[in-house]
């Protein structure tokens, strides 16, 4: 018993320090700034985070509504859920709870990122200990999950993307499928927590989590060789738990579109695990076949891909005729990569520049696809899953020279630091600094504007300019109005548009228009017309 104990603290140490390894890196890219609660200059100007911040303050002052994760502040006088501003509704709805004793800059992405990068850490560890890697090899491994490019690129420009943790989560349930499958209540709870996270993260980590989950359910019945109801449980709570979750944060009420156009060009390319695509300072960046296909960021680095490929040499070597008979062992996890590949390489299956194969498929599959028309994401899991064979197979190659395993995973991992040095200087030079921001909202009418006890921005959005819809969000939150549009994760269905809006004016809201559209709008005689800072705004009285 105390043995036993003796191991099992050990192993609690390893996934702790693996964990650490992971607050250490992001602490040297993001620093310590971040973390400060109050410090909210560093999410403002910055693109997609921007949304995710101003999304968080808007749904916080926002009085409450069911389902909880409703505001009425974005799309006024609709409402729209916190899900589709990517403000981490995990984090949105409790701290809104205590909104009432929160200063008046309050942010918690400093804390999620740097919770994500432990669990990244610890994740990983756990699913490399499941498989029988050695101890210290787990610890020095840990950085190649804590630097993943994936990882890289998405915190902080789709920060709740950065939960990658989940994929890794999922991956250790499938893992450790033959020891805990017949439990039916604790894994039916574990698959309904992931589901529960996923509602509560982001709804993209949906399909790369759900294979797991819908294979875990499927090698149940293969180890059982018969179909028995109770097996089925973990999925139902799986999808129950997501579906009550998205439904509790408003996600079925907001009137927002469930498909988007673009699929088939935000994909994954067939040379996205060894195409950098800027994150390499050995490899060029290699030709996609359409500009957006950096949604399919999979690029592995240089230390992950020669470890990949000792070990497919090593293994192959190794087992030699045997190595057919183990691989068709495994041909779950094969089944997974190859359904995960062709659901995030789209229809329109690229290799570089060229197209290998155009699917066809019924107008229906095509609309659901649409959901996750940046399909390209959808590779992570397999990305995770050749980093974690890598691992496995290199010390596999070494069983009984656990020394040289360990002295080659650490030269891998150097040579990986090497090759993504660059963007690792970048981020570390980028987020050290302390960020100061400014409205960039100059002209004095604005004051006079705020002076006039306004209570509604309504205006007409053309196209997607971030720096513009940004500071006009932030001029309304400041002087406590709601807006008629935001930028949104998916296009809001509105009941209204904006000439009626133009055609029927209210005292207390201001008209805008985003470009110089005075002519225009000059045909709205009942409305005064100004041209300030690039836009068109427009209100009931004049102004001096």
């Amino acid at each position: 018993m105390v043995k036993r104990e003796t191991q099992q603290k050990k192993e609690k140490e390893i996934f702790l320090i693996s964990g650490f390894i992971g607050v250490i890196t992001f602490i040297f890219l993001y620093g310590l700034k971040v973390l400060n609660p109050f410090y909210t200059d560093w999410l403002l100007g910055r693109g997609d985070l921007s949304q995710h911040y101003l999304g968080w303050e808007f749904y916080r002052k926002s009085q409450w509504f069911f389902p909880f994760g409703l505001t009425d502040q974005l799309a006024y006088p609709d409402k729209t859920s916190v899900i589709f501003t990517d403000s981490i509704p995990l984090l949105a709805v409790p701290f809104k709870l205590f909104r009432s004793i929160l200063p008046k800059n309050f942010q918690y992405f400093g804390w999620w990122g740097l919770a994500c990068f432990f669990l990244q850490g610890y994740f990983a560890a756990k699913i490399l200990r499941a498989l029988n890697v050695n101890r210290v090899v787990c610890v020095i491994s840990s950085v190649f999950f804590s630097t993943a490019p994936v990882l890289l690129y998405r915190m902080y420009m789709h920060t709740s993307l950065g939960g990658q943790w989940l994929v890794l989560l999922s991956i250790y349930l499938y893992v450790q499928h033959d020891k805990q499958y017949n439990r039916i209540g604790k894994t039916s709870l574990q698959w309904g927590v992931i589901g529960f996270l996923i509602a509560a993260v982001h709804l993209y980590f949906l399909p790369m989590c759900g294979v797991f989950a819908g294979m875990y359910v499927f090698m149940s019945f293969i180890r059982e060789k018969k179909f028995r109801v109770k097996y089925v449980v973990p999925l139902f709570t799986f999808v129950g738990a997501l579906l009550l979750n998205t439904y509790l944060l408003g996600g079925f009420s907001s009137s927002a579109r469930t498909g988007s156009s673009g699929l088939g060009e935000f994909s994954f390319n067939l040379n996205g695990f060894v195409n950098p695509l800027g994150y390499s300072k050995l490899l060029p960046n290699l030709s996609q076949y359409h500009v957006c296909q950096s949604e399919g960021m999979a690029y592995l680095g240089i230390g992950m891909i020669l470890l990949l490929i000792f070990a497919v040499v090593g293994y192959l070597w190794n087992k030699r005729l045997g190595a057919v008979k183990e691989i068709i062992g495994h041909a779950d996890y094969l089944f997974i990569a190859i359904v995960m590949i062709l659901f995030s390489a789209s229809p329109i299956v690229t290799f570089g520049d060229k197209i290998v194969w155009n699917i066809s498929c019924p107008e229906k599959i095509w609309n659901y696809w649409e959901t996750f028309r940046s399909s390209g994401r959808e590779i992570w899991g397999v990305y995770y899953l050749l980093m974690i064979a890598a691992i496995v197979g290199v010390t596999r190659c070494f069983q009984k020279r656990r020394g040289i395993s360990a002295l080659f995973v650490s030269l891998c991992v150097m040579i990986q630091i090497f090759d993504l040095s660059g963007v690792i200087t970048s981020k570390h030079n980028s987020f050290w600094l302390e960020q100061t921001h400014e409205l960039e909202l100059d002209s004095e009418v604005w004051e006079l504007l705020s002076e006039r006890g306004y209570d509604h921005m309504v205006y007409a959005q053309e196209g997607i300019d971030l720096a513009k819809i940004f500071s006009l969000a932030e001029y309304t939150l400041e002087h406590d109005l709601t807006m008629s549009n935001f930028y949104f994760a998916r296009t809001i269905e509105k009941d209204w548009n904006f000439d009626e809006q133009l055609n029927f004016p209210d005292k207390k809201s201001i008209y805008v228009v985003l470009g110089e559209k005075k002519a225009e709008m000059s045909t709205y005689s009942n409305l005064v017309w100004y041209e300030i800072d690039g836009f068109t705004v427009g209100v009931m009285e004049p102004l001096e």
